[in-house]
């Protein structure tokens, strides 16, 4: 095998890592279960399949590349000191240096592979809703705004790329678009949100010794760690008696 066809390996193998094979489905799982809320009958033409297919693609690895990929690279000075992640696991490992560049240029043509999917192929409120996930996507990880170091918002803007991400397929099942006031805010996509912060809030209790070393004011560092477990397990208590009820 050349160098050449040995670089284009390796460089796959990375984004492949970094992109957590695992999660690639939740994208694809809440747009679909979006689509399927908002009642919207389904259209079978050709084109309209194509476009779902090429929808639901866009919102698994790639989507996975800017969420995770970017996290990875910001996040270095932690990782290298967490045994959590220095083990192989499906959370991923530390990310080298020299592949940094690698995965923020893959993160990038990521955004705009998503952003023209959507742009091609909806309406202004899913693209709207689409670029709204991107930039909580990006911000969550990358400095200055770096939403992971803010306690509590860390937990809550996971919970909203979720919710956008079933937002999307709530709205891009209207051909002829929804406005932003028909849009679902709270109810089911909400119920989803909740969830997610809930469990990223008891999953930052894990790393909040490594966080704090390196600076980074996690939920589980801004609340201390019984806050923290308090803060998701509450969250995951509302969650269960709200699925009752949406």
């Amino acid at each position: 095998m050349s160098s050449a066809s040995t670089s284009v390996a390796n460089a796959f193998v990375t984004l492949t890592q970094v992109s957590r094979p695992a999660s690639w489905i939740f994208g694809p799982i809440l747009y679909t279960i979006g689509r399927i809320h908002s009642r919207s009958p389904l259209n079978l033409t050709i084109s309209a399949v194509l476009c779902l297919l090429a929808q639901m693609f866009a919102l698994s690895s790639p989507l996975c590349i800017i969420v995770f990929g970017v996290n990875d690279v910001f996040d270095y000075a932690s990782d290298v000191q967490n045994p959590r992640k220095l083990a192989d696991n499906l959370e991923g490992g530390v990310l080298a240096p020299q592949s940094h560049q690698l995965v923020l240029r893959a993160a990038k043509i990521s955004t705009f592979f998503i952003f023209a999917t959507f742009g091609l192929t909806t309406t202004l409120t899913t693209l709207s809703i689409t670029a709204l996930l991107l930039l909580f996507s990006w911000s969550y990880s990358t400095p200055p705004i770096r939403l992971k170091s803010i306690p509590v918002i860390d937990s809550l803007s996971n919970g909203l790329i979720v919710l956008l991400t079933y937002l999307i397929g709530f709205s891009s099942s209207s051909e002829s678009g929804l406005s932003f006031s028909e849009v679902p805010l709270r109810g089911k996509g909400g119920v989803f949100a909740l969830c997610t912060t809930g469990v990223h809030a008891l999953g930052a209790v894990l790393d909040a010794e490594f966080d704090e070393k390196v600076g980074v004011r996690s939920v589980a560092v801004g609340l201390g760690q019984r806050g923290a477990a308090a803060f998701g397990a509450m969250c995951l208590y509302v969650f269960t008696f709200s699925i009752f009820f949406f």
